[in-house]
Parts: structure tokens; C-alpha cells; sequence
């Protein structure tokens, strides 16, 4: 059926292109299943196959979208009509100003390969899965008074075409693990998390050590209710991989994506070239990351993946761009142009974004402190794109003293503005972890899968504050 499809959506855009300067197609097909426990109660169990078929035409600078899930001849050819009918509309009215860059063409077909397809996998063992690591955490410690385990996978096939000769194919499979716990004692409640997953296929998932993990979340759940809370205050800060990440993907990330710079929402406009950071931090955006959540062989306008180092060793070396914002430019796509499925718009989106491992051992780093706070776990952030300020929260840190973690900590938070952060980054773990997870943009907030992370980093001044638990 692909193959049938491949070749009438060519041949449709074949008959559309005259009444449209640029013409593409993505067309989605995904098989997806979940299941969810809470306090060893099934809560969720869901199966679902959608597919659907989204057009873009541009006319005189605009842009017009048409999209069915019906895959009918009829049906397609009518979402082609829609889409050069509303570019047609808006351009009558204003011209628009979208240019596209000029990029290579490419016919190509790419899978990830894994060892145990989830499909072949009975929905039974999924079932007592997520039942056994629900029940190892409950039984960690009476304290538990709510633990909730969902599993989930699924599989994308998407075939791109285009009114240049673009014909491409790849599937992405992926599976998630993912648990909370929340243990009370008197007035106290604390909570934990834990998220695996990625690119994989069913062998990830069973090559955990449920128990240990379970047992690890249970405990660390328990443990933060005899958590101190910070006094707070300016001081030096040590952040653990998944608190460096969410700093790179919330703070930078977000002001390095080239639509934000046009719109005049972002600080790092016009720095390119300059030195806005310590010679300690480079971060990279790298959609080719073999498992990593946001990965993909080419984006959603058949531009193929590419590894983007952004701040090399202090230096804003580029920006994040689709062909629409490197057309405005006059530069080359970054592959970033990504968009939650077929019926939504193409925005500039990060994939996998990180601070790039340095010369220090965790270990070191900690030992080279003489008073600061250890932060672990990542639960969310807030950025000004535009003045570049920012708050990170965290699950939990320590309190260094004499280069030893003496005091464990409840919920923090850690602030400030990111070019002086960025300045006072002064020393990076050789250490690297990923964590999988989605991000939201524009003003439906469209999602899409993208993956943060990196080493322990160290930043000589930060503002630090209770957090939100």
C-alpha cells in the first residue's frame, strides 16, 4: 500500500505544481499502545492505528495547509485544493515573505532496526509489567501512598514528498517506561519520578532490572521526607545531567531557534560569532543520536538530520533553522523544520539537546566545591527568550560542604540570567545521561518528542530557592 501511495501522491503533486510554486506531502501512519496502573489498578489500556495526510502549497510567499485521513483519490486531491485554495486567499490579500532555501534532493528510505518489535509482543506481558513495577515500588515502604506505572510504545512510518522530487521514508519506533511515587508521613508528602525510553524496540524494556529500579525510586520518594529546605541565596551550583539538560533545552535552546531570532523573541539574536560563554560549555543539537527520543533521519521538509554544535567553547556558532528561516537568512536548513504531525505547521523545533561531556569526573567536581548545592532531577523550566532569564526547578539536591554532600534537600529551584550563567560555567563531568521527553510550541502548543540531557556541570554563581514541592 506505501508503495501505491508513494506513487499517487507524486503524481498528484505532478498535477498540482503549476498552480503553486512549492508543493509537499507528509503522510503518517502510527500503531500505538499504552496500559497504566495505579496502586496495582489497572486505570488504562489503549490501542490505537491513525493515519493521515497533511499538504502544504505556497503561493506568492504564503502558505496554505489541506489535510484528510481519508486516503481516497478523492479525498486527497481535495486537501490539494484546499491547501492552494488558502494560499491563493491569503496572498490576495497581502503577500507573504516565506522564501525556502535552497537544499539537496533526496529519494531515500530509513528504519530504525530493532531486536523485538512491540507488536509481537502479547499485551499480556506489558500488562504484568507495568503490575510487577507498580507493586516493587508499593512495597518499598509503608510510607508509599501512591505509585502510578504506564508503559507505552508505538511505531511512525512517514513518506515525504515534494514538487522538487523529495520522496522519502523512514519509521521510528519507540517504547517508554515511565513511574511516580508519592510517599506521605504526617504532614509531610514527597514525590519521585523515573522515565526510560526512546528509539527502541521491546528488548530495552527487558533488559531493565525492574526491582532495582523500583526499589531506587521507592526509597528516594521516602528519603526526601526527611529533606531539609534551603535557606536559599546566591551561591555556586552543581547541576546533575538531567538539570544541565533542561537548562540547555529551556534557557538556550529555545533563543537559538531561528524562527524566535526573526520574531525579535530571543536574546541571542545578533550574536553569532561572539563569545557569550565560558571556554567550559558547548552545546549541541543532534538529531542523530542512535535511540535517543528526538531522532529522526530527515525532517518534516526532507532535510536529513544533522548533528548542530551551537555554542562551541563559549562561541555562538549558529542558529536552529527550517528552510523557511534559512531561506530568510540566506543560509542552509539545520534539519530542525519539525511538526507534530502531518495537520500541523512546520515550526524550527530542537531535537536532542545537550551540553557536550567535559574533563571532570562527577566526583571531582563535587570534591573541588567548597560550598554550593547539588541539584537532581529536572521537573520543569520557565525562560524569558527575550531577556534571557530563566528558573529550572529540581526534584532534590544536597548541600556541599568541604567538597562532601552533607545535607540532603528538598525541591530547589535555580535562576538567573543565561548569559551570565553561561559565563560562570567553570567546570563539566565527563559523565552523559539523556532523558526522554516532548516540547511544546506555538500557540496550540504543538508537540513533538525531543530528548535533553548531559554531564554534571558546575556554575560558580547561581540564585538558588525553594522549590514548587
Amino acid at each position: 500500500m506505501l508503495r501505491e501511495l508513494q506513487d499517487f501522491l507524486a503524481r498528484t503533486i505532478e498535477e498540482f505544481s503549476s498552480e503553486a510554486e512549492f508543493i509537499d506531502v507528509r503522510a503518517e501512519f502510527l500503531t500505538s499502545f499504552s496500559t497504566s496502573v495505579e496502586n496495582s489498578v489497572l486505570k488504562g489500556l489503549n490501542k490505537a492505528n491513525s493515519r493521515v495526510i497533511g499538504i502544504r502549497a505556497l503561493v506568492k510567499g504564503c502558505w496554505g495547509i489541506g489535510s484528510t485521513d481519508d486516503f481516497s483519490p478523492e479525498s486527497i486531491k481535495k486537501a490539494f485544493r484546499e491547501a492552494i485554495a488558502s494560499a491563493k486567499a491569503l496572498a490576495s490579500r497581502a503577500g507573504g515573505e516565506v522564501k525556502l532555501s535552497e537544499e539537496k534532493v533526496y529519494s531515500d528510505s530509513k528504519e530504525v532496526s530493532v531486536k523485538i518489535s512491540p507488536s509481537d509482543v502479547d499485551v499480556e506481558e506489558k500488562i504484568k509489567l507495568v503490575l510487577e513495577f507498580n507493586k516493587i515500588i508499593r512495597n518499598t515502604d509503608s510510607r508509599i501512598v501512591n505509585c502510578r506505572t504506564t508503559y507505552s510504545d508505538s511505531s511512525r512510518e512517514i513518506l515525504y514528498l515534494n514538487s522538487e522530487g523529495a520522496s522519502i521514508y523512514q519509521k521510528l519506533p519507540s517504547v517508554f517506561l515511565y513511574a511516580s511515587a508519592v510517599a506521605r508521613e504526617a504532614e509531610k508528602t514527597q514525590a519521585s519520578y523515573e522515565a526510560i525510553g526512546g528509539q527502541y524496540g521491546y528488548e530495552k524494556i527487558r533488559e531493565l532490572d525492574i526491582n532495582e529500579l523500583g526499589l531506587k525510586l521507592g526509597k528516594e520518594a521516602v528519603e526526601l521526607l526527611s529533606a531539609e529546605t534551603i535557606k536559599g541565596g546566591t551561591m555556586t551550583v552543581v547541576m546533575d545531567g538531567r538539570v544541565s539538560g533542561t537548562f540547555a533545552h529551556e534557557v538556550f535552546g529555545h533563543a537559538a531557534e531561528a524562527d524566535n531570532i526573526l520574531n525579535a523573541k530571543s536574546f541571542l539574536s545578533g550574536l553569532v560569532g561572539k563569545k557569550i560563554g565560558s571556554d567550559e560549555v558547548t552545546i549541541v543539537d543532534d538529531a542523530t543520536v542512535p535511540g535517543a527520543y528526538g531522532s529522526y533521519f530527515y525532517d518534516d521538509e526532507g532535510v536529513p538530520a544533522q548533528r548542530k554544535v551551537l555554542l562551541e567553547k563559549g562561541v555562538l556558532k549558529t542558529y536552529m533553522h527550517s528552510r523557511e528561516t534559512a531561506g530568510i537568512m540566506g543560509v542552509k536548513s539545520t534539519g530542525n523544520g519539525r511538526a507534530q504531525d502531518p495537520r500541523h505547521r512546520v515550526y524550527v523545533r530542537m531535537s536532542n539537546t545537550f551540553i557536550a561531556p567535559g574533563n571532570w569526573s562527577p566526583e571531582e567536581i563535587i570534591e573541588d566545591t567548597k560550598h554550593g548545592v547539588y541539584v537532581e532531577k529536572a521537573l520543569g523550566g520557565m525562560e524569558d527568550p527575550v531577556g534571557g532569564g530563566f528558573q529550572v526547578s529540581a526534584l532534590k539536591a544536597w548541600l556541599i560542604e568541604n567538597g562532601e554532600l552533607k545535607k540532603l534537600l528538598r525541591a530547589v529551584s535555580i535562576s538567573g540570567r543565561a548569559l551570565d550563567i553561561l559565563k560562570k560555567v567553570d567546570a563539566v563531568g565527563k559523565n552523559f545521561v539523556l532523558e526522554p521527553g516532548f516540547c511544546g510550541k506555538g500557540y496550540a502548543g504543538d508537540y513533538v518528542p525531543v530528548t535533553t540531557g548531559g554531564p554534571t556541570v558546575r556554575v560558580s554563581e547561581m540564585i538558588v530557592g525553594v522549590g514548587g514541592r
